[in-house]
Parts: structure tokens; sequence; C-alpha cells
């Protein structure tokens, strides 16, 4: 929180605080809510939905399992990667998706947030987004997944979303990233950020988690360096 004091709270306990401090910014003005999803409203990524989509391409257990094991080597890389530079990390990563074709990826992400996504929602953050909702703040979500499971979360909670787009030509498809440098940033920096709460976790939303006015930092791992210079932000451990 502003004047150096971090404020954490643990999952069991934190329900009730996230819904109080939601009605708080509505009373200060709040009439805009942006949310990340990959690890701030389910404990997700697109690395789960990717194995997820090869489970089921790659019927049998054992074809399976040897895929597997050669792809648990190229893990570190692409941790490095995402580490230094997310867009690296999409161009090399998301792409792997372009083995699927469209229609393949949008029963995939529809089975994908049946059988494992509607288990991992953060509850604190998942009933946030509702509570927003009902008081009349305009929810946005807004993530650098593909559009196929985006839109789940879209259609799930009933808001608007942005993503990264999923082109088709000649039954193949492209992960669109011709506008992945500044993506989340052009969309918020159209908002208000004296009425906006911007709701992420990762240290590549800095941008935008500085831009607005309000901002909460879900955590699974306590307070990170990176954390400690925004401003007006709570960090909620999860």
């Amino acid at each position: 929180y502003r004047g150096n004091l971090y404020l954490s709270i643990f999952c069991e306990a934190g329900n009730s605080f996230m819904i109080s401090y939601a009605g708080e910014l509505i009373k200060k003005g709040v009439k805009n809510a942006i949310f990340d999803i990959d690890n701030t409203i389910t404990k997700s990524n697109i690395v789960d939905f990717y194995l997820f989509m090869k489970s089921k391409h790659l019927t049998n257990k054992w074809r399976y399992y040897l895929w597997f094991g050669t792809f648990l080597f190229t893990i570190p890389v692409y941790l490095i990667l995402d580490f230094f530079n997310r867009g690296w990390f999409a161009k090399m990563f998301v792409n792997r998706l372009s083995m699927f074709s469209k229609k393949d990826l949008e029963q995939g992400a529809k089975d994908f947030f049946e059988e494992k996504l509607k288990s991992r929602f953060i509850k604190q953050v998942h009933d946030m987004v509702f509570f927003f909702k009902d008081n009349g703040v305009n929810v946005y979500l807004l993530s650098c997944t593909i559009e196929p499971i985006v839109k789940c979360y879209g259609e799930y909670f009933e808001v608007p979303y942005r993503c990264i787009g999923v082109l088709e030509k000649d039954d193949k498809i492209k992960v669109d990233l011709s506008n992945f440098r500044n993506f989340k940033g052009d969309f918020v920096y159209n908002f208000d950020p004296n009425c906006t709460v911007t709701i992420a976790d990762s240290k590549h939303d800095i941008p935008i988690l500085k831009y607005s006015r309000y901002s909460i930092i879900v955590s699974n791992n306590g307070i990170k360096r990176w954390m400690k210079g925004l401003k007006n932000s709570i960090i909620v451990k999860c």
C-alpha cells in the first residue's frame, strides 16, 4: 500500500477483505476495473493449455509420456525467455499451437475451461470481478493468452476482453503478435487513470499497474522486489 506499507492476505482470509476493498475503490470513484487472467483470475498459463491439447492429440498415453519427456528439456529455455522478454517467449512458444486447427483450438479451449480452469479460480479475485460488475464498474479482461481461451472467460463473466488473436489461412493457424510489444499498454492507456484499477500478477505488467491510480497485485510467493516501487498498490497472497 502507498507509503511503504504492503498488505498480504492469505486465501482463506482474503475474500471478505477483497470485496470490502473493492467497495472502498468504488466510493473513491473507480469506474473501470481491468483484470489480467493467467495467475490472476485462475492459477494457469498457456503452457497448461498446450499440454492439455497435446494430451488430447496424443491419445496413446505412452506416446504422450515419451513426448512429454522430451518437452521437459525445453522448459528452462522458455523460462529464461519469459524472464527477459515476454515477446520472445510468446513468439517461440505460443506458435507451437500452430499445429492445431482453429476449430480444434476453440473446442480444446472450451474443454480446458470446463475440465481444468473452473477448478483453478482464485476465489477472491473471481468474486471481485462479479462484485465490480454488479456495482456498475466497467470490467475488462486483458490477457496475452490466445483468444479461444480468453473468450471462455469473457462468456463466463459476461464482460468484454482483449487478447491475442488467432488467424487462420489454408486450414493453418497463426497467432497474431503484430501488436504484442505494447499490447496491454495500448489498451489501458485509453482509460482515465484516476478512476481505474488494474489487477495483475507479473512484473511484465508494471507499466499498466503504475499507470492506474489503484492497482492490486496477486502473488503466489509473497512480496517481490519489483512490487515495492508501485504506488497505491496492495499485494494479495493467493
